[in-house]
């Protein structure tokens, strides 16, 4: 912990001094532009300081960007995922730039958005199960002003059934506004756990097979991850919604925050290690409730 602090710290302060020179910079650009005027009867002189004016912010601009992307790209990949690991095994995290777009598509699970972001995209293994996390939004983009209506906001995660299911079986959130069935699909009426009904609609390929799949240990275990969700982001936003389908488990979970996002800027690592590890926890859980 001590060797992670001192690097974090030194890691810190090379940001913060990157800060300073970009602040540097720009004043001295605002300098170099009031010569500028200054000189505005001499037009060679004035067109030199406002090159400088600008060559001077421009640098002031790309050293604090530079010296903050390479502070997050270090806070990410030495203490948010060493935080990661001693929850489950860690095979890749990826900040920033992919999105799982097939396997939201494959899922089946919403049909009204046409704009997707994604972000912290984690792949690793949980008792030797393959699984991915994703931060996912999806939007509804409509009109000539492109308003944008929030569908879904949490995680996406894909992880390996123990064993296949035929076709498909779907379990929608009755808070999804989704309703359309998937081809070949039929509404399936579970029964025994009362709460389980009044949260979740059933659909499956075959009824009879997706009944013997959602044993009541199952159904308890997606009312807990249901729970867990709530705990996570707040009752209004907590949403869950699930495909089974061949040897997938395909899950939207609608916890209304995204993972291993938190600024992390003038911080002390203690802090970030505690808001990380709030996050690799409820992964840990979510995967190991998915996995029952």
């Amino acid at each position: 912990m001590d060797k992670l602090r001192k690097e974090y710290e030194a890691q810190m302060k090379r940001y913060l001094d990157g800060n300073k020179i970009s602040k540097l910079m720009i004043v001295v650009g605002v300098a170099f532009m009031i010569v500028g005027f200054m000189n505005r009867n001499s037009t060679g002189r004035m067109i030199l300081f406002f090159a400088l004016t600008i060559g001077s912010c421009v640098v002031g601009v790309l050293v604090g960007q530079k010296r903050k992307a390479a502070f997050s790209t270090y806070v990410g990949q030495t203490v948010t995922r060493s935080v990661m690991e001693e929850y489950f095994q860690v095979d890749d995290f990826i900040m920033h730039g992919e999105t799982p777009l097939d396997e939201i598509r494959t899922a089946e699970l919403f049909w009204n958005y046409n704009r997707i972001i994604g972000s912290r995209v984690v792949r690793g293994k949980l008792g030797g199960n393959r699984f991915q996390c994703s931060n996912v939004t999806l939007d509804e983009t409509t009109g000539t002003a492109n308003k944008n209506t929030r569908v879904f906001s949490g995680q996406y995660v894909f992880t390996d059934l123990k064993e296949p299911v035929k076709g498909a079986i779907r379990i929608l959130d009755k808070e999804n506004p989704v309703k359309t069935l998937v081809q070949g699909c039929r509404p399936v009426k579970m029964s025994s756990i009362q709460e389980f009904d009044d949260l979740f609609e059933v659909s499956a390929v075959d009824p009879a097979e997706a009944r013997a799949f959602l044993t009541e240990e199952r159904r308890k275990a997606l009312l807990e991850l249901k729970h867990l969700l709530k705990e996570k982001g707040g009752e209004e936003k907590a949403q869950l919604n699930l495909m089974y389908k061949g040897n997938k488990i395909y899950a939207a979970l609608g916890s209304g925050v995204f993972l291993f996002h938190r600024q992390t800027e003038l911080l002390k690592v203690e802090e970030i290690i505690e808001y990380n590890s709030l996050d690799a926890a409820y992964v840990q859980k979510a995967v190991e409730l998915l996995l029952v």
